[in-house]
Order: structure tokens, then sequence, then C-alpha cells
């Protein structure tokens, strides 16, 4: 168990599709599953306990609402397991005027979907951020992770071993992050932030 932190690349237009439509969040995030939209748009009648004594109970008729989808292509995802606390404060001291891209352009509405609502991060915000891990590398990572002293971090236990089990474990997540940076601010995508 921990906090796990997942980002998704989408258009645009879709994020603010999402901001204006806050359960939609779950259209990105469970594609296959429609029954947490429709849980938040139409949620279950309640049926009394007066109903069900007297036997009139009835299941009620599924909801109709139109199911919206989120186009395939725009679903790039990246998975940082538990590293994005210790990425965040060994990218945050290589760059300090850098933004936050941890903490998000701002939420998506007030639906939890693990630890919080969902994080929106702007398309500017996915482009500059990639042009500044280009800038800090692996080597900048490395020499953070040997240097600091992670008070307050999470998982700040794990990141002061610095065995190399742990700088691998740090690399191999810096480089999915600037992965999907790279690809989502070629497409001028935005992207979104779930702790889960």
């Amino acid at each position: 168990m921990g906090i796990c932190c997942s980002l998704y690349a989408l258009s645009p237009e879709q994020l603010a599709r999402l901001r204006a439509d806050p359960p939609l969040i779950w259209r990105l995030l469970e594609p296959d599953d429609a029954s947490p939209y429709l849980a938040e748009v139409a949620p279950p009648k309640r049926v009394s306990w007066l109903q069900r004594l007297l036997g009139r109970a009835q299941t009620p008729a599924a909801p109709a609402v139109a199911v919206p989808e989120f186009p395939g292509h725009e679903r790039l995802e990246a998975d940082l397991d538990k590293s994005w606390d210790g990425l965040r404060h060994c990218i945050g001291r290589c760059a300090p005027d850098a933004p936050d891209l941890f903490a998000g352009d701002g939420p998506i509405g007030r639906i939890e979907v693990g630890y919080g609502p969902a994080l929106a991060v702007d398309s500017d915000t996915v482009a500059r951020y990639a042009a500044l891990l280009e800038g800090v590398g692996e080597e900048g990572l490395r020499r953070q992770l040997q240097s600091s002293d992670f008070k307050d971090v999470y998982l700040g236990d794990l990141w002061r071993r610095q065995g190399a089990d742990v700088e691998d474990y740090l690399l191999e997540n810096f480089r999915e992050l600037l992965g999907f940076l790279r690809q989502a601010a070629a497409q001028g995508q935005a992207a979104v932030i779930c702790y889960t």
C-alpha cells in the first residue's frame, strides 16, 4: 500500500471538457467501466425501508445517460508508482524556479479519485516541465539523490538509503516521466494527475 501517482495525457480541449464536467474523469480513468461515471451523474434511487417492508421495492431502471468516450490515442499514461515525491524533491532542488508539476494547475472538481480529486496540468505547463527535465538530466537527479536529506518527503527513509536499487528506482521513474512529458509536449497535450 502507499500513494501512487499516475499521469494521463489528453488534448487541451478534452481537459477543458473535464473541467466543465468533472464526472467525466471516470471515463478517462476507467474507460472500460461506465459504472463509476454513471454513479456520479445518475446515482441509483434508494428504496425506503417501508417499501422494502411492504414488498413494494423494485429495482430502479438504469439511467438513460449517454456514456461519453475519450479517444484512445489521447490516453497516453505514465505510472510513477510511489516515486513521485522523491522525483519532485530532486527535480525541485535541481531547478528551484520550476513550477511544481505534481501539484498541478488546479483540481478537476471535487470528485475523489483516490487521494483527493484529479489535478489538471495545462499544456503550457507540460511543455515547460518537459524542457526543464531535459536540462535536469539523470546525472543531476543522481547528485540530488546522494546529497539531499529528504526530510518531510514521502518515503524519505527509502530515499535516504541511497543504494543502487533506490537509484535505479528513481531513475527508472524519471525516464518514464520524461518520456511521457516529451511525447505529450510534442503533441501539444495537457495532462491529468491522479494519486491513488
